[in-house]
């Protein structure tokens, strides 16, 4: 078995691309996740390239619910793109996905060599980071493309930097801001990457003078300031308006939460690094309260800074270090601002290459300090990394077959932390979706014994409702439908469904009242808003169905997919002698988003 450092440059980068080809065969079968309905698939604004432009000027483009907006233009317009091709196939989605995990493999690979000037780490690095199986997660769940997509700016970005500091050309400088300007466009954990440029020069350019440091970092703290006023602007009324999260007027528990937060998460991500099990799409997240857990994890941090004390001389132990904690600084204030789906690992995926590089760096260091004593080691030490590798490849795989459905990806993670309230109620909805009605059912009924977050009580109770629909209870579907209703008045879903429920009882003027209400653009809604007027004029609410019609024509947005209901809507019109007025209505809807929620 030949050393990696025995092989030529090119046959190392074709044996990757084939071992990670094989490895990741199986995602193409896996289906859409979580965001991947809201951002993509029921996402109206990727659904056309015709005004890509406002995808860079409003944070309404990032979803189709009109209560969720978020500014990652970059990574919304690669969603446009891939939806031009790929339409509901998911196959175009995870080729991306996996493309981008690819690219961002070999970066991980050229920024190890550039700090090592060692072939064999460069190599190793590579192989791990592109087969570990914690990065399984961004190229089966095609939503969390942003963090690949800012990840391979971000690490061009810092690439190009270390070309310019040993090469000062101008071409490197302008290089390196670009990505890190197309980094900030795909997420936000790109405004890391000025410290880790600090601590870069602080470790490796000691011979710079300070002025030549610090003239450059305004560059990049410009682009920083840049970018976090214009996603102020759009995010908060002045181009879209959306989400914001609520702050706590107890900012001393925000504080605390944030601090003992972030230790647990830097020691878990850290553990699944080295140790990846094990892996689920909800990991859990405990209470932060100083408990034997915690204080562990606080004496963990502890003895390692002690350790990296000791071994101060060590520049990269010390660099690599910090890229894991720099990179990992937007995830620890996770815990000061929600307390649902903290825990990701594709959130972890960035941090990972900084370990990862370490890890192949002290194999690397340790294998040749063993064979200038023992050379006989040399094959052995091959044997052991091959080893390794072909154990991560073989997680990997089985790993992404767990992505293959919605009931086999929360199966898994209800199977691995029965308490997560969104692994219960995702597997309700996934076995909703396959019209498993009884499993549905029981898993909705859990979920609301799990301490739901008061956003989710209209979601469960909506799809309660749903599940008593087709099984044809209208009694307590028309109980739960209303429930939701009276939790959340201005979310459309309710609406639609009690509609359905007046038309099957043939009240027509209380089914088209309750599709008038709060008409969003959603192409799923919409569709059923115009068979539900077809349907009220066929059964002879003619007086009902005309305005309908009227107002329903006036929101259609003028995009080729709508052309039929808009077509549909016109004939109806006409036939019932109605005036048509001609559509002023934007895709991008105005109303404020003040609502985040993972939901079909």
């Amino acid at each position: 078995m030949k050393p990696l450092d025995k092989l030529s440059p090119a046959a190392s980068g074709a044996l990757l691309v084939l071992i990670v080809s094989a490895v990741f065969s199986n995602v193409f079968q896996n289906s859409f996740h979580l965001d991947d309905f809201h951002t993509l698939l029921y996402n109206d604004h990727v659904h056309s390239l015709k005004d890509f432009p406002a995808f860079f000027t409003s944070g309404k483009g990032f979803s189709g619910t009109p209560f969720i907006s978020g500014f990652r233009p970059l990574t919304v317009f690669i969603n446009a793109l891939n939806y031009r091709v790929s339409q509901t196939s998911p196959v175009g989605y995870h080729l991306v996905n996996l493309l981008l995990h690819l690219a961002c493999s070999f970066l991980v690979w050229r920024i190890a060599f550039q700090l090592s000037q060692i072939k064999a780490v460069g190599l190793l690095s590579g192989f791990i980071f592109s087969l570990h199986p914690m990065n399984t997660e961004v190229v089966n769940y095609i939503s969390s493309r942003s963090s690949s997509l800012s990840a391979l700016f971000y690490l061009a970005s810092f690439s190009a930097f270390i070309q310019y500091r040993r090469h000062p050309r101008i071409k490197w400088l302008t290089l390196s801001l670009l990505a890190f300007f197309l980094a900030l466009l795909s997420k936000e954990v790109a405004i890391t990457l000025p410290l880790l440029l600090i601590s870069y020069d602080f470790l490796y350019q000691r011979h710079l003078k300070k002025r030549e440091k610090v003239g450059i970092y305004f560059a990049y703290g410009f682009l920083v300031v840049l970018f976090l006023a214009v996603r102020h602007y759009f995010m908060t009324g002045g181009g879209a308006g959306g989400f914001s999260s609520p702050v706590s007027a107890n900012h001393l528990i925000d504080a605390k939460n944030i601090f003992l937060g972030s230790v647990y998460l830097a020691t878990q991500y850290l553990r699944l690094t080295f140790f990846p099990y094990p892996l689920t799409a909800d990991h859990p997240f405990p209470k932060m309260e100083l408990g034997p857990l915690l204080i562990f994890c606080l004496l963990f941090w502890v003895l390692a800074g002690l350790l990296l004390f000791v071994f101060r001389r060590h520049k990269t132990l010390l660099f690599l270090t910090s890229w894991f904690v720099i990179t990992l600084l937007p995830v620890f204030l996770l815990p000061g601002m929600t307390s649902l789906s903290i825990f990701q690992e594709n959130r972890g995926y960035l941090s990972g290459g900084g370990i990862v590089i370490l890890v192949a760096w002290v194999l690397v260091n340790l294998k040749n300090q063993l064979i200038k004593t023992h050379p006989s080691l040399n094959y052995g030490f091959a044997v052991f990394l091959w080893l390794g590798i072909s154990l991560f490849s073989y997680e990997s795989y089985l790993r992404n077959q767990v992505w293959k459905s919605e009931v086999t990806l929360w199966g898994d993670a209800f199977k691995k932390n029965p308490a997560s309230f969104i692994a219960c109620f995702s597997l309700g909805y996934g076995y909703l979706g396959e019209n498993n009605l009884d499993q549905a059912l029981y898993f909705f009924k859990q979920s609301l014994n799990l301490f739901p977050p008061k956003d989710y009580l209209y979601y469960i109770h909506n799809n309660l409702g749903t599940v008593y629909y087709r099984q044809e209870n209208n009694q307590k579907a028309f109980k739960e439908y209303l429930i939701a209703k009276e939790l959340s008045p201005i979310l459309p879903e309710a609406h639609i469904n009690l509609a359905l429920l007046y038309l099957k009882q043939g009240s027509y003027k209380k089914a088209a009242e309750e599709l008038d209400t709060e008409m969003d653009v959603n192409y799923k809604h919409m569709e059923q808003r115009v068979l539900a007027a077809v349907e009220i004029e066929r059964q002879g609410g003619k007086e009902a169905a005309g305005p309908l019609f009227l107002k329903i024509f006036s929101r259609l947005p003028d995009l080729p997919e709508y052309e039929g209901l808009r077509s549909l809507s016109k004939n109806h019109l006409k036939r019932l002698s109605f005036p048509m007025k001609r559509s002023s209505f934007s895709p991008f809807p105005l109303k404020k988003a003040f609502k985040r929620f993972n939901f079909v």
